[in-house]
């Protein structure tokens, strides 16, 4: 069990007052409804002091999120040479399958020498195509790679359905900040129809059973980092490994809640908001 010192105490925002109260004509914090304001204040905090928080009711039913998480596991399980068969060096835009070995998703490059490759495999999914009978103008937007049916009969569609629940989750988000920002509650909205969004699975590998203190700090599932778009959302399972660098507090292990997701900013959020919401280094570290 972990020492409750080491974990990092973030805002739990409860999107309900989004999703099920009347919206105001005005659309400004200073014509929502009292909880809506409450929620406006929290994800301003939450912004401001980490760059990270928690969300709860945020509308995506747990057995779909389960369903992922036991798609994305099966994923990992299949044979090398049927993941390599997926491998991201075979989509032009980069999605795919990228084995611990390849190395080529090590998130701080910079320090790849000295820590060594991210101890994980990945799986990259992207924006299709969100115009209806139509092509996007996006070079971004384009086909994905997907196991064979016969391997993994439900992975396509699971991934599909959890897909469009998050990319609707990630506009709810995007409305939150608004009213943080005091700005119009559909202020992002216009920019958001046809997101350059990416959804990435992920496992990261055990730790060794013998570990000197050199070969901790090369243990790494993911390196330092920030992100470098607009918001990510995050579904953490029971493993713990998650840690973020807290100004005063140095690194910090930041657990999973149950039915919540984890929300953190990015770099293009710093920038907007001209470094009042915090784009934050992140790590993470298996010791499982």
């Amino acid at each position: 069990m972990l020492a409750m010192s080491t974990l990092l105490s973030l805002p739990v925002i409860d999107l309900a007052p989004l999703l099920e109260e009347p919206l105001l004509e005005e659309n400004k914090t200073r014509s929502i409804t009292p909880a809506q304001r409450e929620l406006a204040i929290q994800v301003r905090k939450g912004c401001m002091e980490h760059g990270f928080f928690y969300i709860k009711n945020h509308g995506i039913p747990s057995h779909l999120t389960k369903r992922m998480f036991e798609s994305s596991r099966s994923l990992f399980k299949l044979p090398a040479q049927e993941k390599d068969a997926l491998s991201s060096k075979k989509n032009d835009l980069f999605r795919g399958y990228i084995s611990t070995s390849d190395g080529l998703h090590t998130c701080n490059s910079s320090m790849k020498d000295k820590m060594g490759l991210d101890q994980k495999e990945s799986f990259t999914l992207g924006a299709e195509n969100e115009f209806d009978g139509g092509e996007s103008k996006s070079p971004m937007h384009g086909a994905n790679q997907w196991p064979r049916e016969e391997l993994l009969p439900e992975f396509e569609s699971t991934m599909k359905e959890y897909w469009d629940a998050q990319l609707k989750l990630c506009r709810i988000v995007a409305r939150a900040l608004a009213l943080s920002l005091d700005l119009n509650l559909k202020f992002f909205d216009p920019y958001l129809t046809d997101p350059v969004a990416q959804m990435v699975l992920l496992k990261y590998a055990p730790r060794p059973k013998s570990m000197d203190e050199s070969c901790t700090k090369r243990n790494l599932g993911c390196g330092e980092h920030t992100d470098c778009g607009f918001l990510t959302i995050l579904a953490q399972d029971s493993v713990p490994g998650l840690e973020v660098l807290d100004a005063s507090l140095g690194w910090k292990e930041v657990p999973a809640i149950s039915d919540s997701f984890l929300v953190n900013l990015g770099d293009m959020t710093a920038r907007w908001t001209n470094d009042r919401y915090k784009s934050t280094k992140h790590r993470v570290y298996n010791q499982t």
